[in-house]
C-alpha cells in the first residue's frame, strides 16, 4: 500500500513525506529547543554551521535561545560574536522574546551583555510591553526609561508619568491636603482617612497579552 501512495504522490522516499528530513538550520534551532549543548557545539565546529543560521521563519539562533531561555547558549552565541540586539522579521530583539516568556535570568542575562530594554518592535512595543509576570516588568521598566530617548518616551507614557521619573526609586508618604477644621500638619490626616498612594502602586499591571504582538 505504501508503494502504491509512493508511486501516485512521485515520492521517492515516502519515510520522507511521513518523517520529513530537516536541514542543516532546522536541526541547529531544535538543538536549541531541546537544549542538545554538546550538539549545538559540534555542529558549529565540524560541521561550520554559521551561528546566526536563520531558521524557516526568519528568527536567529539567539532568538530561540531567548524564547527558551537557553543561557548557556545564550552565552555560547554571545561568545561567537552574535549581536544582542539582533532583531527578528518582526522587529523583536532577543530581550522582547526572554521577557514575552517570562525568562529571568535570560532577561537579566541579555540586559547585563548590552542589552537595548527600549528597543521597540514594528508595533511600537518594548520588552517590557511584551513581558510577562510582575518581577520581569518591575526590572525592565526602570532600565526603559533610563535608555530611551526622552521625547519619544514621553510619547508613549501614560499621563503622570515622564522618563524622568524612576518607579523605583523610594518615594515619601505625604498627607493628603485637609478637609475639615480639625486638620494640622503636625496631627496628619483625621481618623479613616487613608493615606496617600504613591506612584509605584498602580504602575506595574499584570501582562494582558500571552505572546509578542
Amino acid at each position: 500500500m505504501f508503494g502504491y501512495f509512493a508511486e501516485k504522490l512521485n515520492v521517492k522516499n515516502l519515510g520522507e513525506l511521513l518523517a520529513p528530513t530537516l536541514t542543516p538550520e532546522q536541526e541547529f534551532h531544535a538543538a536549541i529547543e531541546q537544549g542538545l549543548h554538546d550538539k549545538f557545539v559540534r555542529m558549529m565546529d565540524e560541521q561550520n554551521i554559521d551561528p546566526n543560521a536563520k531558521n524557516e521563519a526568519g528568527n536567529l539562533p539567539i532568538h530561540t535561545a531567548a524564547y527558551y531561555g537557553r543561557v548557556d547558549f545564550l552565552e555560547l552565541l554571545l561568545s561567537r560574536n552574535v549581536d544582542v540586539n539582533a532583531l527578528c522579521p518582526r522587529q523583536n530583539a532577543p530581550l522582547h522574546y526572554a521577557a514575552a516568556q517570562s525568562r529571568e535570568d535570560a532577561v537579566k542575562f541579555l540586559v547585563n551583555h548590552g542589552a537595548n530594554p527600549a528597543l521597540r518592535n514594528r508595533n511600537g512595543r518594548t520588552p517590557y510591553d511584551v513581558a510577562k509576570g510582575d518581577n520581569i516588568r518591575q526590572y525592565l521598566l526602570p532600565l526603559q526609561f533610563r535608555h530611551e530617548d526622552p521625547a519619544q518616551a514621553a510619547s508613549m507614557l501614560p499621563p503622570g508619568i515622564t522618563p524622568s521619573v524612576d518607579p523605583m526609586a523610594p518615594r515619601p508618604v505625604i498627607a493628603p491636603p485637609p478637609v475639615s477644621g480639625d486638620y494640622t500638619a503636625m496631627q496628619g490626616p483625621p481618623m479613616g482617612m487613608p493615606q496617600q498612594q504613591t506612584a509605584q502602586n498602580h504602575l506595574y499591571a499584570a501582562a494582558t497579552h500571552s505572546a509578542i504582538p
